[in-house]
């Protein structure tokens, strides 16, 4: 045993699923697994077949595989157990759930065999594995390491900072010599480089080998479980990790060294960063407690004593990004810095305008000069990020226009700061600069791409002069873009109007027999269209709908400006999703809406916002004016993205999925519904039918479900139109749907079923709005089926009428039912 070469130390808590994968690629090395390798496998507590399948290892290897048992302890504590067994002159802690390439051993020796190689640590080249997709990706902010293989002095290069142990191998010389452990309290994340970078400090070595060719596999689950991922929903990682780790590890150098070395300020402002981004995006992982939320600024702010200000601002670590590092500078290191310059975050798409966007720790004055003479500026916006009642910073976005003559400037709290543009600073601009700057010029256009901007030359093009093109998705309309583009036929037929479809779309018949104007999809006349149009109007912003020929975004052609109809009423925050499509005209429905748009998070000002409604709620008010209510309930639950287990939309099931899926909270409870007799007998006395329609990605999973008599299975592909379906329908059932909005819009009941859910769940729910369902919901929200089947007699034996509050409640919710909405989006779109 003592021979090894290398030890392999893997702690495995229910790793049944994966360890199989990860023992076969260490078994199979290039190298020789039987006269170069031992392996370790700490079984931490499984209470799955995790011991059994490593058994099976040993029987093929005895001599090579160990498998010791303990009680529960966590991933440190079973690396711990199994370091005291390894033997070889380095050693590694290859994770149960990943693996390594086929000659990773040998790409290890080869580079040992070369260079002698004798510091304390070799970092390998860590690559993303998506389990949904089987791909691999080198995806890592980090792993400009990586470019070539190369042995770095950290104190000489200070931006190779090194965070995975699993990735690395450690000397064992250097180890046995400074006795390190992993520190069993540094959780749920940092142990790993809490131990490295102690482990470089401790051997007085600050070498660390990167291999570029020695592949580590990442694997990235779809449920979102493993470590790093869950972390953040873990109270620990906002005390004990700062303390134990961050605070420590910055101390046990400022005492060693009498400094802290930049290397390790790098380590530390890296891991606060990803804090930060979270703490300014407000995502729901871990809801603190005051007193918690005071404990982590309070050590936040004592690990920050050790790090400075220069650091922070100046870092050249890629990943970090300008408003990070003000908030950083704000919350954690409480300084003041407001003269950091602004960004062209975008410019208008008649190149008229462009927008600014600053950070600062404080309130700042911003002015904007041409020449000597202070412009106006039209539209402003101050956002002030908060975590809790402490302050992170102070965002401001300004559009300012472009003048061709005169030399633009900007002052800051009364100081002249330049203007990031691209990878440029700018101190003083004009419009024609600006634009240079940053847009790519045409002639860098590839050949394919300028083919298609020069269909404005033909003759064709001329039909398509400052048109208005109109769309809903690629494969599907009935949405607010059909309805507004019939009404705009019907009311306004000098505006030359046209429809984009894909030709196979089962809406393409239907559509081109009423005499819509249809262009289709990816063909020679829609990116002609594209090319003299004035506006592209759509109810969704996806690139492939706003910028089908590729060119918008880093050329600025064409120049058509973007309306964004919406597919529905934003009632959560949605900030970090639409803040970053450039949108020049949006439609709102509600007040609560269009004022959480334009005094929220979002980048979005009145210069951009309406108040209209949305153009298919005047022919789904029509429509249920002019038909009878059908006996018919839909129940329409949404998706749950933590249950992704494949790429989105995949057709077939596969087993491991099926069981996945059906030992989930949604699919019991959902399943409990559509098979609960209960539930049939009550709809069978009253004469009502119960329509399933759950979102497109359960599709899938329907064989899975029970069905009493009383439900019919409905699919999206089965609709011939939607609102026929709600405008029909007596009530409905949903979960977070907007679906609900629909139906409340018609003044039909609702009901929310949001029985509770795993932490999984929580962790992925959208960031909370200006919507809150108990206090603004259109309908009662009930947590168990019990509830919802009294809710569903009640409202049956009332005669399916909605009852107060919920009355009052859509009333004051839903100010325009005038059927007047498309009226209202032609006329501020003609105004812009």
């Amino acid at each position: 045993m003592s021979e090894f070469l290398f030890s392999v130390v893997t702690a495995a808590y229910n790793a049944a699923p994966w360890i199989q994968n990860m023992l076969h690629s260490v078994a199979k090395q290039s190298i020789g697994f039987k006269a170069n390798i031992q392996l370790i496998v700490v079984d931490d507590g499984s209470t799955d077949e995790t011991a059994e399948i490593v058994h099976e290892w040993i029987s093929l290897f005895p001599q090579n595989i160990t498998l010791i048992h303990q009680e529960n302890s966590g991933p440190s504590s079973a690396r711990n157990h199994g370091l005291k067994l390894a033997v070889g002159k380095w050693i590694t802690f290859i994770d149960a759930d990943d693996f390594v390439s086929p000659c990773y051993f040998q790409i290890v020796q080869n580079f040992l065999d070369e260079t002698h190689f004798d510091g304390p640590i070799i970092a390998c080249n860590l690559l993303f594995y998506f389990e949904a997709t089987k791909q691999s990706i080198n995806g890592h902010g980090l792993n400009y390491k990586f470019t070539n293989t190369h042995i770095s002095n950290l104190l000489n290069e200070p931006n190779n900072i090194q965070l995975s142990l699993s990735s690395c191998f450690i000397s064992h010389h250097h180890k046995t010599h400074t006795r390190l452990k992993i520190d069993e309290r540094v959780r749920p994340t940092f142990e790993d480089a809490h131990f490295l970078n102690l482990l470089l400090l401790h051997s007085g070595d600050f070498r660390i080998a990167f291999l570029k060719d020695a592949h580590y596999y990442y694997r990235r689950r779809g449920e979102g479980t493993g470590l790093v991922e869950g972390g953040w929903a873990n109270p620990a990682k906002y005390h004990d990790q700062i303390l134990f780790g961050y605070l420590h590890l910055l101390q046990q150098y400022q005492r060693t060294l009498g400094r802290v070395p930049e290397f390790i300020q790098n380590l530390v402002i890296y891991e606060a960063h990803w804090y930060m981004v979270r703490l300014l995006e407000g995502l729901p992982d871990c809801p603190l407690s005051s007193a918690q939320r005071e404990s982590f600024f309070e050590l936040m702010r004592l690990v920050f004593r050790h790090i400075d200000m220069r650091q922070i601002l100046l870092s050249s670590l890629p990943v970090l990004g300008l408003r990070t590092r003000i908030a950083m500078l704000k919350a954690f290191k409480n300084s003041r810095f407001t003269i950091a310059p602004p960004m062209v975050a975008e410019i208008s798409a008649t190149h008229s305008e462009a927008l600014l966007t600053h950070w600062s720790t404080d309130e700042a004055v911003f002015r904007f000069y041409t020449g000597t003479e202070e412009r106006p500026i039209p539209w402003q916006k101050h956002i002030v990020h908060q975590f809790g009642e402490t302050s992170l910073c102070h965002e401001y976005r300004h559009w300012i226009p472009l003048h061709e003559q005169g030399a633009c400037r900007i002052e800051i709290d009364g100081k002249p700061v330049g203007v990031f543009c691209r990878d440029r600073m700018l101190d003083i601009f004009d419009g024609e600069l600006l634009r240079q700057t940053y847009y790519l010029p045409e002639s860098a256009l590839p050949t394919e791409r300028r083919a298609l901007l020069n269909l404005q030359s033909s003759p064709e093009a001329e039909t398509y002069q400052n048109c208005w093109i109109l769309m809903d998705r690629v494969h599907k309309a009935d949405d607010n873009a059909e309805h507004l583009c019939r009404w705009l036929r019907e009311n306004h037929p000098e505006q030359p109007v046209f429809f984009v479809l894909e030709r196979k779309s089962k809406d393409w018949t239907r559509l081109n027999r009423e005499g819509f104007p249809l262009l289709a999809y990816g063909s020679k006349e829609h990116y002609t269209a594209l090319t003299k149009s004035e506006w592209l109007i759509s109810s969704h912003v996806d690139i492939p709908v706003t910028d089908p020929m590729g060119t918008r975004t880093l050329f600025g052609v064409p120049s058509y400006k973007t309306a964004f109809l919406q597919h529905g009423i934003i009632m959560h925050d949605l900030s970090r999703w639409l803040n970053q499509f450039n949108i020049d005209f949006m439609v709102t429905s509600v007040q609560p809406e269009y004022e959480s748009l334009i005094k929220g998070k979002y980048k979005f000002t009145k210069r951009e916002v309406v108040l209209t409604g949305l153009p298919r709620h005047d022919s789904l008010l029509f429509k249920t004016k002019t038909k009878k209510p059908s006996r018919a309930i839909l129940v329409c639950p949404t998706w749950r993205e933590h249950l992704r287990s494949t790429e989105a939309h995949v057709p077939g099931l596969k087993n491991d999925e099926a069981h996945t899926f059906q030992k989930s909270d949604y699919f019991r409870n959902w399943n409990a519904v559509t098979a609960s007799q209960s539930l049939a007998q009550l709809a069978d006395d009253h004469g009502f039918r119960l329509l399933f329609l759950p979102h497109p990605e359960i599709v899938r999973f329907l064989p899975l479900f029970q069905r009493s008599k009383a439900f019919s299975f409905l699919s999206w592909t089965d609709l011939k139109s939607v609102q026929d379906l709600l405008a029909t329908c007596s009530m409905a059932i949903t979960d977070y749907s907007s679906f609900a909005f629909e139906m409340g819009y018609i003044g039909r009941p609702v009901a929310y079923y949001q029985f509770p859910e795993s932490p999984d769940f929580i962790s992925t729910q959208v960031k909370p709005g200006y919507f809150s369902y108990e206090k603004h919901g259109l309908g009662p929200v009930l947590r168990t089926k019990e509830a919802l089947e009294d809710w569903l007699h009640d409202c049956l034996r009332q005669g399916c009428t909605r009852q107060e509050p919920y009355n009052s409640r859509a009333d004051s919710f839903f100010t325009l039912r005038d059927g007047q909405n498309c009226r209202r989006v032609y006329e501020a779109i003609i105004k812009r």
